[in-house]
């Protein structure tokens, strides 16, 4: 074997993964910048709409690399049908979910993540394979989320241990946990979570604000067995987790994510973990049942509405008066509007004779068009039409050229 094929034999060799990832969220979420930060930013991220990209995952015992496969979405109402393409019937078992949202502006967690979580579900409801297999894979999540080790309070992943549970169907669940099954994994990750000191300084955000978006959010993954991920791409909090994460989701490795609740901007939340009860013990927490009724009053709302406001207000000053018509202007337009319906039968016959139309239907056109009888000039001299009026002979190019070449003989006259 010479030195060029040794070479080429020691080299690592890339292998697909059928596994896939999809990103999804509203726009300016941080969903590139994301996948760019945990791919290194060394592979490219192509397309428009739908966009792809891939992490590499390389195992240390063995030589090959791993490339998984990643979409990224936004979660508008136009890219629904686009779903199709990641998640099917073949893809349907190989999928983990990724939703994401920006503390850039809490207020709209609620609409944005309610808006994913429908859209996915309604996906899946109308996949068109054996609901059986729907329900297994909901079975699935239910035993993952059973399974967890409730001594993962530890902030590290290999003093982990995997507890032994029945599958029992008694097995009772803690309270909204699971209360919509997908069966799909899906971790939900906060971006931009540097931004807090921002929303403290200019939106007036205090503690008990924060509070509150944690536990809805919180409560959010709780009902759809997801994990819970606050990340910040410049100090680097949090993405390795995810990344292992991701790689645990796909591959099944043993990992088991650490619990961190008491810095805010960098929370983990792994699922099966959480619960009401521990929601409710969280500082400055109120009213934890009412949390639905305070997101509606949070300062970002209350600020963006005063602000567009007075946007309208100012854009309604600012916009110029339209200048007064002249009286040769007034008097064009009542000339224009004057039309003998005589001649607009007359050249509504000829359009219709122009495009082979019978005797017979020409007169049924007529008709139907309410100029039957125009063409006697003892019937009718003369009729006042609008542009409103006139509007509905404008059915086609072809009727608004005569009824312009008619308007333009009028003015003549």
């Amino acid at each position: 074997m010479n030195p060029a094929e040794k070479a080429q034999e020691q080299e690592p060799k890339i292998r697909v993964s059928r596994k896939t990832v999809l990103v999804f969220g509203d726009r300016a979420t941080g969903k590139r910048t994301l996948i760019k930060k945990l791919q290194g930013g060394e592979n490219p991220i192509l397309g428009q709409g739908l966009k792809y990209a891939y992490l590499d995952i390389k195992d240390e015992s063995e030589k090959d690399i791993t490339r998984l496969n990643v979409w990224i979405l936004d979660s508008i109402p136009g890219n629904e049908n686009l779903l199709h393409m990641i998640i099917n019937t073949t893809s349907y078992t190989q999928i983990s979910i990724v939703l994401t949202v920006s503390m850039a502006q809490p207020w709209v967690w609620m609409d944005q993540l309610t808006d994913c979580s429908d859209m996915l579900l309604r996906h899946v409801e109308n996949l068109r394979m054996d609901t059986k297999e729907k329900q297994e894979a909901r079975q699935r999540l239910l035993q993952k989320w059973k399974n967890y080790c409730k001594e993962n309070d530890i902030n590290t992943p290999e003093n982990c241990k995997q507890k032994i549970s029945s599958t029992d169907e008694t097995d009772s669940l803690t309270e909204e946990a699971l209360k919509i099954n997908i069966g799909l994994d899906i971790a939900v990750v906060v971006t931009q979570t540097d931004r807090m000191a921002e929303l403290r300084k200019d939106y007036g955000f205090q503690e008990e604000h924060f509070t509150f978006l944690e536990q809805w959010i919180r409560r959010f993954c709780l009902q759809h067995g997801a994990s819970l991920l606050y990340t910040n791409i410049k100090n680097e909090k949090n993405c390795a987790f995810l990344h292992e994460l991701l790689i645990h989701r796909i591959t099944g490795a043993r990992f088991c994510l650490p619990v961190q609740v008491v810095e805010r901007d960098a929370l983990l939340i792994p699922a099966g973990w959480d619960s009401l009860e521990k929601m409710g013990i969280l500082p400055e927490n109120k009213e934890p049942c009412q949390i639905e009724e305070f997101y509606s009053t949070l300062p970002g709302e209350k600020i963006n509405g005063e602000e567009e406001e007075i946007l309208a207000k100012r854009k309604v000053e600012e916009e110029p008066e339209p200048p007064p018509k002249t009286s040769s202007e007034c008097k064009r337009k009542k000339e224009v509007t004057q039309i003998s319906p005589v001649l607009l039968a007359y050249y509504f016959d000829i359009m219709h004779k122009k495009t082979g139309a019978s005797p017979a239907r020409r007169e049924a056109m007529r008709i139907s068009r309410g100029l039957d009888g125009l063409l006697d000039p003892e019937t009718v001299d003369s009729i006042t039409l609008s542009h409103k009026s006139i509007s509905k002979f404008n059915s086609s190019y072809t009727h608004e050229c005569f009824l312009h070449f008619a308007l333009h003989k009028m003015q003549i006259r």
